[in-house]
């Protein structure tokens, strides 16, 4: 059988540094087609380069990918703005599709206006902000354009060893702690794995809402 891939793309993924957002990196330069970009996006520049050097390292150049990585903090708009013209200025000739992951995210246990005014700009206007009126209405009327929400599971991070032991929410804490002690945690490269299952088969519907379990 021959094997799949996702073709030659230009592959934005967003919260690359770590977790979830790097193994999905790593799983995603194995699948595209040589002359792809792969784009990381993510706060920290050190981790984004790391990530860069083990991705041309574990296949020795020969994926032939064009890895760059953009610093952006994604719960400013500036960041945002960052991103999208780092995007405008990669060579996306003879690309079979954009792949836009958005994996960015923040989990803090704060009470003032504004932490939560950043915390919706990084989970939630972040992502949209990425188009403009203009290109969000295209973006929505588009038929060859496909979207989905994809929950993940719930995964063994550093962001829920944060909430077990951080979260000022005492019975958020013991939830996630039972979910830790009984092994109920999924690693990143198991939900990342039917995730790539996922856009390899192409056999969702736009506007689809997956959670793991059903996959």
């Amino acid at each position: 059988m021959k094997p799949r891939d996702l073709g030659r793309a230009l592959c934005i993924i967003t919260g690359a540094s770590k977790g979830f957002g790097r193994t999905l990196a790593l799983q995603l330069s194995c699948l595209l087609k040589p002359r792809s970009v792969l784009m990381l996006v993510a706060r920290t520049t050190e981790q984004l380069n790391q990530l860069k050097e083990d991705i041309i390292t574990l296949y020795g150049g020969q994926n032939q990918l064009d890895v760059c990585c953009v610093q952006a903090d994604l719960e400013k708009k500036e960041g945002v703005e960052k991103t999208v013209q780092a995007a405008k200025e990669t060579s996306v000739s003879e690309m079979d599709h954009l792949l836009l992951i958005n994996n960015a995210g923040a989990f803090e246990f704060l009470n003032d206006e504004k932490f939560w005014e950043s915390m919706v700009w990084g989970n939630v206007r972040g992502p949209w902000q990425k188009h403009t009126a203009d290109n969000r209405q295209r973006l929505i009327s588009c038929s060859e354009c496909f979207v989905i929400m994809c929950a993940a599971g719930p995964l063994d991070t550093d962001m829920q060893l944060q909430a077990r032991l951080s979260s000022g929410d005492l019975q958020l804490r013991r939830s996630f702690s039972l979910m830790f002690s009984e092994g109920q945690l999924l690693s990143c490269e198991e939900s990342g794995a039917k995730l790539m299952k996922l856009l390899l088969d192409n056999d969702y519907q736009s506007g689809a809402h997956l959670d793991f379990y059903e996959l």
